[in-house]
């Protein structure tokens, strides 16, 4: 199978730490730009005692990190045009995607401060006891949401079919109504195995 033609349209390139970037030019909407880091790992890495951690990564990652405190990133966005609803995430088994779109560019301070809001999702979201405490009812409502018929559906498959594999180890309701918390400790460290350079990538 002959691999297909670079586009030219992108550029990309790895930095010396292992993270990958790509840069698309796109004129469809002119002075806008997506933002995008997305992580090559998922909740099919987390064991029985880490269950829901990546997605209280995501919750937390709006709440509070090194350079926005207090849900400042909400703030930020909001103050430049980029409504709420413009930040995407998704947590998926094999992959973690944190989107900002339609970011208004033709300030380069603009373009700045949303890499480094990139950044501080990649390598600097604070977690302390205090954002577990406050974030843990959030977290298991969400996972709660998520547990629709397709998802049984695709669960009960998954267990039957392949029983040995880390799909078939997914969080269950049971195991979200008994979540009873893990300690910023051990987040930290699923955080900081997990969450690194050679793992991640920024798309602009």
């Amino acid at each position: 199978v002959q691999p297909l033609p670079s586009d030219p349209r992108i550029k990309s390139g790895k930095l010396a730490n292992g993270l990958t970037y790509y840069v698309v030019k796109n004129d469809a909407v002119k002075g806008y730009a997506d933002f995008a880091v997305a992580h090559k790992v998922g909740t099919s890495l987390e064991e029985n005692s880490q269950k829901g951690m990546s997605k209280m990564l995501e919750l937390l990652s709006v709440r509070s990190t090194r350079n926005f405190t207090d849900s400042t990133i909400v703030k930020y966005l909001n103050s430049i045009g980029v409504p709420t609803k413009n930040m995407i995430f998704q947590t998926n088994a094999d992959d973690i995607v944190y989107t900002i779109e339609n970011v208004p560019v033709s300030r380069q301070n603009t373009m700045d401060s949303t890499l480094l809001v990139l950044y501080n999702w990649m390598a600097s979201i604070n977690i302390d006891e205090e954002d577990i405490a406050h974030t843990m009812p959030l977290l298991k409502n969400s996972l709660i949401d998520e547990w629709d018929a397709q998802k049984r559906i695709d669960d009960k498959l998954v267990k039957e079919l392949y029983p040995k594999s880390p799909y078939a180890k997914s969080i269950s309701v049971e195991q979200i109504n008994n979540l009873a918390g893990f300690s910023s400790k051990e987040l930290r460290n699923f955080y900081y195995k997990w969450f690194r350079p050679d793992l991640q990538a920024v798309f602009v």
